[in-house]
């Protein structure tokens, strides 16, 4: 294969086949048969392959997104790069099956990532879960993994394919946000004042035990959504809207 220079500048890519038709009684070449062929096109359509490949992988490293497939008839699951990436393993030295993808799961969740794969192909539908993988230093990481598979028209599965997304800095902050969000329960159910929040329509959305149990009701969570129209103190509901409303006013 090589570029030929067309009159107007532009090149065009060819793809020269020959051999030799003709020897002499020493075996020397005489004549020669070949073809020139034009393959711009089929140039232009790799080299987009290319740029899109490229593209589509940067996308998922930025992502921390991968793809894979699993062709249920030869049983060899393939990776993209990413995935190689979120799960750390050297490409060279995966087994490329399905159980070794398994054998990377943290020992806990391998059943139920198992038995979710499975029941996904006896229900025909796609799946969805989180679980965790343990890496070979002992570090824990958190992935959410999504696929789908394909049938063929007796109903056996032929092709599952999917995605696998590193999710460890999101479980991190929710782990994160839970802590903070129990701390401030502690505190606020701690102090020894009646703590309550609204939204602007003056509906509860929080308060603390003791101003629960002042409205008559067991627990924070039977407050939420009410008015104090609906509470022990209604016959001062209007006085205490009006108050509401002042603080809003004024800021």
């Amino acid at each position: 294969e090589h570029r030929l220079q067309c009159k107007d500048g532009s090149y065009k890519w060819i793809l020269d086949r020959g051999m030799v038709v003709t020897r002499g009684e020493q075996g020397q070449a005489q004549r020669m048969l070949g073809t020139h062929a034009d393959i711009s096109a089929r140039k232009q359509i790799e080299q987009s392959f290319h740029a899109t490949t490229a593209t589509m992988q940067e996308a998922q490293r930025i992502a921390q997104l991968g793809s894979w497939q699993l062709d249920l008839q030869t049983q060899v699951l393939d990776w993209s790069d990413e995935v190689f990436r979120i799960f750390e393993v050297d490409p060279q030295r995966f087994g490329a099956t399905f159980e070794a993808f398994l054998a990377a799961i943290h020992p806990d969740d391998r059943d139920l990532v198992n038995d979710t794969y499975h029941r996904s192909l006896a229900d025909r539908q796609p799946y969805a879960i989180v679980h965790r993988l343990l890496l070979p230093d002992g570090r824990i990481k958190w992935v959410e993994e999504r696929g789908t598979s394909e049938f063929d028209a007796q109903g056996s599965a032929t092709l599952s394919r999917g995605t696998v997304q590193d999710v460890t800095a999101r479980r991190q902050a929710e782990a994160a946000l839970a802590q903070s969000r129990d701390l401030l329960t502690t505190v606020i159910n701690s102090v020894p004042a009646r703590v309550f929040w609204k939204d602007l329509d003056l509906r509860y959305l929080g308060c603390n035990t003791a101003f629960a149990h002042d409205a008559g009701v067991a627990s924070p969570q039977d407050v939420v959504g009410t008015f104090d129209t609906q509470l022990g103190w209604a016959a001062q509901a209007e006085a205490y809207g009006a108050d509401d409303r002042d603080v809003m006013a004024s800021g």
